[in-house]
């Protein structure tokens, strides 16, 4: 009984793989070709990764080099798209360099151009919106461009809120505002995001103004 029970089996295991062996036969150009295309996925996702990192090291050597003579070279000298990050990255440095120069003008043509470049990071284009404000900070409310840069750099989710909220603060103490002056200090001393540097400015003002 027993040996019947084993032969019986025996048969069903042999069976069983010869169904397995016909279906690994009728399916063995799908089967090649999906592990062909798995090993090809891999394989590009791979190169891309390391195309990508040769990439990155060749920009950033090439950032480097230009910063470090930066004053003798130009934007044309890295060989690279007007448009792209690199290309932006140096002429924020350059427009940096400009400024502690006096050239104003043309700092502000480099800060202009980082705006308009298509596709960069919004970050950057933030900070050169609040760099064209502190090169020609508004004087009066009528100067209604400057207030309306202040305006969207002091958005909630704007990552310089705070020092355009500062930047709101000194054009109303400057306009002798002094109740909207007060009302800039609470938004900033409120703000979850100040910084303990800017709390000691907000601090000063407040004791040079006698703000309680």
């Amino acid at each position: 009984m027993v040996e019947t029970e084993n032969f019986i089996k025996e048969i069903r295991e042999e069976v069983r793989k010869d169904k397995l062996f016909k279906t690994l036969r009728r399916y063995r150009w799908i089967l090649s070709g999906l592990i062909f295309g798995i090993i090809l996925v891999v394989s590009g996702y791979e190169y891309y990764k390391y195309n990508r990192k040769i990439s990155s090291e060749a920009n950033g050597q090439l950032l480097f080099n230009y910063i470090e003579s930066i004053e003798n070279v130009t934007e044309e000298d890295l060989n690279v798209s007007s448009d792209s990050f690199v290309a932006s990255i140096a002429k924020l440095h350059k427009a940096k360099l400009l400024v502690e120069q006096g050239n104003h003008d043309l700092a502000k043509k480099l800060y202009e151009e980082v705006i308009q470049s298509p596709g960069l990071d919004d970050f950057f284009k933030k900070y050169s919106i609040l760099m064209l404000y502190l090169l020609s900070p508004a004087e009066s409310l009528s100067d209604s461009n400057k207030i309306k840069s202040l305006d969207e750099l002091s958005a909630p989710d704007s990552p310089f809120q705070i020092l355009a909220l500062e930047q709101k603060l000194l054009l109303f103490l400057k306009l002798n505002e002094i109740e909207k002056a007060k009302n800039y200090i609470s938004l900033i001393d409120e703000n979850p995001g100040v910084t303990s540097e800017q709390l000691e400015r907000i601090k000063e003002v407040k004791e040079l103004y006698g703000f309680d």
